[in-house]
């Protein structure tokens, strides 16, 4: 009787879910209920019979809500996979490929601003060198103007 309790007392925790979707398994509960929760605690029926009774709703439980909710939870997980492949497909590749445009245009802005880093190193570079050749032009020019001082 133990046993039987324990194995009613696990069903009657999953029966609520499958009552709410059933209405005449909510009434072989409720009669359930009633002889379990009797005063003396004496079964009103021969635990065979109740045995009988729960193994008939078990099977009853599995036609009804199994079945067919496996293969409504199998369609949703199609339909489900469909629209991912489907969103995919319209906003993640794009995504991806503007993604892939991005980092090739970071990629090309860098290289161009360190060229033209060292463009402008260079040009300041030869700016330097400019100044360096008109200051040594200009004391060539001054010694060339002693020279000839000096030769006349």
């Amino acid at each position: 009787l133990h046993e039987l309790n324990l194995s009613i007392g696990c069903i009657l925790t999953a029966v609520p879910l499958c009552l709410s979707l059933h209405p005449d398994l909510q009434s072989k509960a409720a009669e359930l209920n009633r002889t379990l929760s009797r005063k003396d605690g004496t079964p009103d029926k021969s635990l065979s019979k109740m045995k009988e009774e729960i193994q008939a709703m078990l099977a009853e439980m599995r036609k009804r809500q199994l079945g067919g909710m496996k293969s409504i939870a199998e369609e949703e997980e199609d339909l489900a996979e469909k629209l991912y492949q489907k969103v995919k497909r319209m906003f993640g590749d794009p995504h991806q490929s503007t993604e892939d445009l991005k980092a090739e245009i970071k990629e090309k802005l860098s290289d161009h601003e360190g060229k033209l880093q060292e463009a402008q190193d260079l040009l300041h570079a030869a700016q330097g060198k400019m100044r360096q050749s008109g200051s040594l032009a200009e004391q060539n020019k001054a010694n060339l103007t002693v020279l000839q001082v000096q030769h006349n």
